[in-house]
């Protein structure tokens, strides 16, 4: 196989082992999710602690109270340090609609909202909802973050080797006279057979100008 070109099966291979790779990734996250959102007797604090997630508490003022979660660590700072933090403070941000802010504002007006966390460090699918006191009144925003990054770095190596294989790359021996092709087990084939073999493209065909007034001319010369 020529050392410029990848394998169509190596790169297939590559392709399900990534596969099988979201989809543990996806089942860890159903059973985090399962874990967080399940049974009270099912979310002790100490297996919150262990979970890749974060777990919070925020007033009305969107001030953090309490947190918690396997994943704090990724924050990079001593979770009892930022707690009395307002969120903006928190995120580094002025902005209210910035997509975690505006989450936790519809949260304080009785909505659920979801949006996605990217640090720099770690991604995390975030879900918020109204925290109600005794009475029923809303008095701040309970919120769940689990996190992804391990899956969505996964789906981005997919989503680069489906590219990768759709996409033509590298030096590709071609006939200088028959302008066939060498595909990757040594064969030479019809450049249409390689091109749709080793992209999403088709062929249409069609005669050029200057074919068709060769071909015409040809038949002239033979009438």
């Amino acid at each position: 196989m020529d050392g410029t070109t990848r394998s169509r099966a190596v790169l297939e291979a590559e392709l399900e082992a990534l596969r099988r790779r979201v989809a543990e990734l996806e089942r860890e996250r159903e059973t985090t999710a399962a874990l967080l959102h399940g049974a009270p007797e099912r979310r002790e604090a100490p297996l919150l602690e262990q979970a890749p997630a974060v777990v919070w508490l925020t007033d009305r003022e969107l001030t953090l109270l309490w947190w918690t979660g396997g994943s704090i660590h990724r924050f990079g700072s001593d979770p009892e340090d930022l707690l009395g933090t307002d969120l903006y403070a928190f995120l580094g941000t002025g902005d209210p609609q910035a997509p975690p802010i505006a989450a936790h504002r519809l949260a304080l007006a009785g909505r659920t909202a979801a949006y996605e966390l990217e640090l720099d460090t770690a991604i995390f699918s975030a879900h918020v909802g109204p925290h109600h006191d005794s009475d029923g009144k809303i008095r701040g925003v309970i919120g769940v973050a689990i996190e992804i990054t391990a899956r969505v770095r996964a789906e981005r190596e997919l989503r680069a080797a489906l590219d990768r294989v759709r996409t033509l790359s590298g030096l590709i021996p071609i006939c200088m006279h028959c302008k066939s092709v060498r595909n990757d087990g040594g064969f030479w084939e019809q450049v249409e057979t390689f091109v749709r073999d080793h992209s999403d493209a088709r062929f249409s065909h069609a005669i050029c100008p200057e074919c068709m007034k060769q071909a015409l001319d040809d038949g002239g010369a033979g009438s």
